[in-house]
């Protein structure tokens, strides 16, 4: 080997070292729980929770029982998302599909879909809305 291809091969392995190492910093700060959903942060949770009041609170409440002004009017009416039994039921897959899909899915014709809502957004909305049925202590 001459001395390019060995430097190359450093090269290689310290970066294969650096993202490792980086991955499983990631994996433990967004660790999932004993139910295979994500750890969230308080600031993810209160990024969360501004989304909610804007996109989901006019509809579901802003306690999330399904009793917020505009939600009154249909039948049937919004999810409440403090009844754990049901939320418990609901994988985030399933959550996130039915946020940007819209509620005909689940038999609610009457929830809009939110298509633009992805990624760190979704993860967000979803870690606050677990917390309607789960408070953090």
């Amino acid at each position: 080997m001459n001395r390019v291809e060995v430097m190359l091969g450093l090269a290689a392995c310290a970066l294969a070292a650096t993202i490792a190492c980086e991955s499983a910093a990631r994996a433990d700060e967004h660790s999932d729980d004993a139910k295979g959903r994500r750890k969230a942060s308080p600031e993810m949770i209160a990024k969360g929770q501004s989304m909610y009041k804007i996109t989901c609170a006019p509809c579901h409440g802003e306690g999330g029982k399904g009793d917020g002004p505009a939600g009154k009017i249909f039948k049937p009416h919004p999810q409440d998302h403090t009844d754990a039994a049901y939320m418990d039921t609901i994988t985030d897959e399933d959550m996130a599909k039915t946020i940007q899909m819209g509620g005909a899915l689940k038999g609610k014709p009457s929830m809009p879909s939110h298509p633009a809502i992805r990624g760190e957004e979704m993860q967000a909305l979803i870690a606050f809305v677990r917390t309607l049925s789960h408070p953090v202590k």
